[in-house]
């Protein structure tokens, strides 16, 4: 059993470093080899799948990666990140329902609910499906939890302009900035946000112009033919007087080379 154990542990640690290095290939390889193991410690199963489950989550494979989650949730259910996790994925597989990710949403606030990277995926979330009041309820719990990460509050203040709400990404965007005068960052989501309005302005503008341009109508003058050349009128005759064609340059025949004859 000790054997037993050590191997685990050394092809545990070695899929780690792999996993770190990012040779993906080789350390899928070793986390499979430990799935085969009949009896691995709980804490050992849990990591096997979780690792296993990151690996395919950055191939897009959701399938797979839904399924190790869960198996690593069989041994360890109450972790917040696995559930978190697990949410991510069937948001992100195209394959599957998305309103089964809420469940997952919940648990994992309810196990850490003063997560604010959590509320705020929560939250767009829920805006997706278009649950706006409780989509802000959330988007504003993330900024009271962190205000003073500047990730946090660049996503908060997405999500507001996103829902129209520009003067409170406005107010919240200055608050920080005088919390934090000498930090870049925030002075960058500052001007980011000058900018997007300035943009939307400009766009605002530019429909305005494009739909009374065509609610206005436009008439366009029919001008008819002008007759060529000039008529004289004789009687009951009508002689058409066309100037004289312009004369030709004179064509010369071409000269046929000599050929010797054979």
């Amino acid at each position: 059993m000790s054997r037993t154990l050590n191997l685990v542990d050394c092809l545990l640690t070695a899929a780690r470093n792999l996993h770190r290095l990012g040779r993906a290939v080789e350390a899928e390889d070793t986390l499979n080899r430990l799935v085969r193991f009949r009896t691995l410690p709980a804490d050992a199963a849990a990591e096997v799948h979780s690792l296993l489950a990151e690996l395919h989550f950055k191939q897009d494979h959701y399938r797979k990666t839904r399924r190790h989650l869960v198996a690593a949730l069989t041994y360890q259910p109450h972790r917040a990140d696995l559930h978190f996790r697990l949410a991510l994925a069937i948001e992100a597989d195209p394959a599957a329902r998305p309103e089964r990710a809420r469940g997952h949403y919940l648990r994992a606030l309810q196990l850490d609910g003063k997560n604010a990277g959590y509320w705020l995926d929560y939250a767009f979330y829920l805006l997706t499906l278009g649950e706006s009041k409780r989509g802000l309820r959330a988007l504003r719990r993330a900024y009271a939890l962190g205000c003073d990460d500047p990730d946090i509050l660049g996503r908060v203040a997405e999500g507001l302009r996103q829902e129209g709400l520009h003067d409170e990404a406005r107010s919240k965007l200055l608050s920080a900035l005088f919390s934090h005068p000498r930090d870049r960052r925030f002075r960058a989501l500052w001007q980011q946000h000058q900018f997007q309005m300035l943009y939307e302005k400009q766009q605002r503008d530019r429909r305005e112009r494009t739909a009374a341009a065509i609610a206005e109508p436009v008439l366009i003058p029919f001008v008819g033919a002008e007759p060529e050349g000039r008529y004289l009128e004789l009687g009951s005759k009508t002689i058409r007087l066309d100037p004289p064609a312009p004369l030709g340059t004179p064509k010369t025949p071409q000269r046929q080379p000599y050929r010797r004859p054979m």
